[in-house]
């Protein structure tokens, strides 16, 4: 009881104390149903132990984090890549490689979301100070870098976090890593037909187990979205460009990631508030996506006034009723 009420699962305890399940809290034992949310949709119940990742820092770790994160941010803006950047970056980096090496024992799992996170997090780490070797011999090639890394870090251990955290049902590690590295590539450096085709396949991956998480049915058809666009960009349908990576992040981010772990909006908040909020999602997408076909002089602004919008909503939610996500 003391262990369950110190880690706020004694929701937990009580479930198995009332089944009579015989394990401890946190060893096996399966989640007990979510309030408000119906059960049952998917086919393949995730267990608890494989649905939850690697154990989260510290408080304290988790504050240099946040104040690294706020001084990298600040330096960029102000100085470019100069010391307090280069500074704030490493210790970004060292939690990062820290979250790698708890997350290793995933790599042996045959079912789990997080196999992938321990290689995509080192091979985010090696990209980033190719990025700084190619910026000034070849801006492209380290814009590819960018895309790489970002993708890595995306799909390797952001998406997984979220699909976990909505009881999606893990996928076959060996499939799930090969599409997210393909992926990456295919992104970045290596657009050939090989990495396309796990591209596509990473998406088909990913709409079907948004679509089948315990998730409400406009959380459902966020992440059917971002799986349809990782399929059309797969498939040659979308061609890769800057404004698709740009659209892409800030769906896939503000979309079905952060709605899936931070709740101080969705799924919780009212049905229209939470359906304001995909609208906006989607309008900032469609603002960035669409000069691509449709020249209008105001994209721009339509983009800015759907961010600072969407930014509005959350930290307001924040404010009034705190954060209420993992």
């Amino acid at each position: 009881v003391v262990r369950a009420l110190g880690t706020g699962q004694i929701d937990r305890l009580s479930w198995s104390v009332r089944y009579g399940a015989p394990f401890l809290v946190g060893e096996g034992a399966p989640p007990p149903p979510r309030r408000g949310h119906r059960t049952g949709r998917s086919k393949t119940v995730c267990r608890f132990d494989r649905c939850r990742g690697p154990a989260p820092p510290g408080r304290v770790i988790t504050l240099v984090y946040a104040a690294a994160v706020f001084g990298a941010t600040v330096g960029f803006a102000r100085e470019g890549y100069g010391l307090t950047a280069i500074v704030c970056s490493t210790v970004v980096l060292f939690v990062w490689l820290g979250s790698a090496w708890r997350a290793a024992p995933f790599l042996v799992q045959p079912r789990s979301w997080f196999g992938p996170a321990a290689p995509a997090i080192v091979g985010s780490a090696v990209a980033i100070p190719m990025v700084a070797v190619f910026f000034q011999r070849d801006p492209t090639l380290s814009a590819e870098l960018v895309q790489l890394f970002l993708t890595l870090l995306l799909f390797g251990v952001i998406v997984p976090a979220a699909l976990s955290h909505r009881q999606a049902a893990a996928p076959l590690s060996p499939l799930w890593t090969v599409s997210i590295f393909g992926a990456a590539l295919a992104l970045g450096p290596w657009p050939a037909w090989p990495a396309l085709a796990a591209t596509a396949l990473l998406g088909v991956q990913i709409a079907w187990a948004g679509w089948h998480s315990d998730s409400p049915w406009d959380l459902r058809l966020l992440w059917v979205g971002l799986g349809a666009g990782l399929v059309l960009i797969g498939s040659g349908l979308l061609a890769e460009s800057h404004a698709v990576a740009i659209a892409g992040l800030h769906y896939a981010i503000l979309g079905p990631v952060l709605v899936s772990l931070g709740r101080p909006l969705c799924p919780r908040g009212p049905r229209w508030l939470c359906l304001f909020y995909d609208g906006l999602v989607g309008l900032l997408t469609a603002a960035v996506l669409l000069p691509l076909w449709l020249p209008y002089a105001a994209w721009p602004v339509v983009a800015a006034v759907a961010g600072a919008t969407i930014a509005g909503c959350w930290i307001l939610a924040v404010v009034l009723k705190g954060w209420q996500g993992d």
